[in-house]
């Protein structure tokens, strides 16, 4: 669960698999208006559709199976955003390069592509 443009969201798979509805019963409630879907889904992007929108059938379901999406997503989402300080050294031709968390994997990426 997620806040997608101040909207709180759950992604489709997760509904799926926790069993709240099967695949048909979504694609139906797809297919007739029932569900909003906030953002479609494609490539490495899950679909994403509102919590306000579910029926209250499928809301209680995903209160027992998930937990209320009300009171778990602001805690989650306040945790994600956290990041740590920390800047990661490295050796790079003998001379240490300070590396931030979030440019580590395009660093790792393009060391691999260099010794190619």
């Amino acid at each position: 669960m997620e806040y997608f443009n101040n909207i709180l969201c759950v992604e489709a798979q997760e509904l799926i698999s926790y069993g709240v509805m099967t695949r048909n019963v979504y694609k139906n409630m797809l297919r007739r208006g029932q569900l909003q879907v906030v953002r479609r889904g494609c490539r490495n992007t899950p679909a994403l559709v509102a919590v306000d929108s579910l029926p209250s059938r499928y809301y209680q379901l995903l209160v027992e199976r998930i937990g209320d999406p009300k009171t778990v997503t602001p805690k989650q989402t306040f945790a994600l955003s956290i990041q740590s300080p920390k800047a990661i050294t490295a050796v790079s031709n003998g001379a240490m390069v300070k590396i931030d968390c979030l440019r580590l994997t395009w660093y790792v990426r393009f060391r691999l592509l260099c010794r190619r």
